[in-house]
């Protein structure tokens, strides 16, 4: 239920957008690797990996150390 009325008032949280192009990169990378397009799997797993250690460190970050 929530996802409609997240649909019609056209508003999407940063952590759900983030979360959507990973698993859309996710996707593309299966896609590539299918094809043997090692190259262009290569980015799509970059930007997974990349955007994952942003989102750790963005964590850490929040927390204090003692």
């Amino acid at each position: 239920m929530s996802r409609k009325v997240k649909q019609k008032n056209n508003t999407v949280s940063d952590k759900e957008t983030i979360e959507l192009q990973e698993s859309i990169n996710i996707q593309n990378f299966i896609n590539s690797i299918s094809t043997k397009n090692y190259a262009l799997a290569h980015k799509y797993l970059k930007q997974v990996v990349d955007s994952k250690l942003q989102a750790r460190i963005a964590a850490s970050l929040d927390k204090p150390l003692f």
